[in-house]
């Protein structure tokens, strides 16, 4: 079968589907019990994307694999009535923008270390110098006495 219509209004497409444009339902009123998405960077670095060619045609893709997705993320993997299980890519945007934002959390605060390293170097230096001068200043002195 080409397309395969559930008594539930969700409908299975044997190929390919083509739009200029695809806009899914997102508005907070139809949400409840709304959290952020934890540890998001570690949670995709558990998936797994691979390269694969699909048995039916042989067309070579690229994806993920739902046995592997459903361990990690659940709420996107489905099971259809053929026992086949499907994922909702779309709903991995979350995750990914959540891990995106660690990731540049991580990189900023990588970047302050650095620059406080830094800075404890230079002063370090500085300092050494400063007392270096001292000590040459008090022992001029010193000698200028006897």
């Amino acid at each position: 079968e080409i397309v395969t219509f559930a008594r539930n209004g969700n409908a299975w497409f044997n190929g390919t589907v083509s739009a200029t444009g695809l806009f899914l339902t997102s508005d907070e009123t139809l949400k409840e019990d709304i959290l952020p998405i934890e540890d998001a960077l570690e949670r995709i670095r558990k998936l797994e994307g691979v390269r694969f060619n699909w048995r039916d045609t042989g067309n070579a893709d690229v994806g993920l694999i739902a046995q592997n997705v459903v361990e990690i993320f659940p709420e996107l993997v489905m099971q259809r009535d053929d026992g086949k299980m499907v994922v909702n890519y779309p709903s991995l945007i979350g995750a990914l923008v959540e891990a995106i934002k660690e990731l540049d959390a991580k990189e900023r605060s990588s970047s302050l270390e650095e620059m406080i390293r830094q800075k404890v170097r230079d002063d370090r230096e500085k300092f050494a110098y400063l007392i270096g001068r001292c000590l040459n200043q008090v022992g001029e002195s010193l000698c200028k006495q006897e």
